[in-house]
């Protein structure tokens, strides 16, 4: 797939879905993600103020 760049949270469950690694940064997409049950709060690191997550499909 390559890298993909989402620019809108409505877009981003069908990307997120449909790729292997997933690296989320950023506060709404990390709370959109965390809205659809793709990521647990536990999951969340911060660096600095910016919450990143990462999805792994298996």
């Amino acid at each position: 797939m390559g890298e993909v760049y989402v620019n809108t949270i409505r877009q981003n469950r069908d990307t997120l879905v449909a790729a292997s690694i997933c690296n989320i940064v950023g506060k709404k997409i990390v709370e959109a993600a965390i809205g659809k049950e793709m990521i647990q709060k536990t999951a969340i690191i911060y660096i600095g103020d910016i919450p990143h997550a990462q999805i792994i499909h298996l």
